[in-house]
């Protein structure tokens, strides 16, 4: 997986300091930005930047919880960027993650629902 500071995708979040891409990272927690109002972004590039800051370093690994994860945007983005295979265990509105930083090609083994993200988004927009 590149470095984010030069991945080519509306996904990834890469404007913000250079020393946060290649920080080896014990727990990332993803809650922001807003996504339950027209008009607001949502999680989906902030699961997508940590997925990819998790297995670009590959030090460990890194704890990801994701906040409002019952809602249908951000538990699809996980199921694809975070993959179900890590999904260690929920809360009412959190899902923790436990991912293996390190090389990838993939996010997940299996790929998941990606296109009815995509769908559901346009959707809301």
């Amino acid at each position: 997986m590149q470095n984010l500071l030069f991945f080519d995708c509306r996904l990834a979040i890469n404007d913000q300091p250079n020393r946060l891409y290649d920080m080896a990272w014990d727990v990332i927690v993803v809650d922001g930005l807003r996504g339950y109002a027209k008009g607001e972004p949502g999680r989906m590039s902030a699961i997508f930047t940590a997925a990819v800051m998790v297995r670009s370093v590959g030090r460990g690994n890194v704890d990801v919880l994701v906040h409002d994860y019952e809602r249908t945007v951000e538990k699809l983005c996980s199921k694809e960027f975070l993959c179900p295979q890590n999904l260690v265990s929920t809360t009412r509105s959190l899902g923790h993650f436990l991912i293996r930083s390190g090389p990838t090609e993939d996010f997940c083994a299996n790929k998941t629902e990606l296109p009815i993200v995509i769908k559901v988004v346009i959707q809301i927009a």
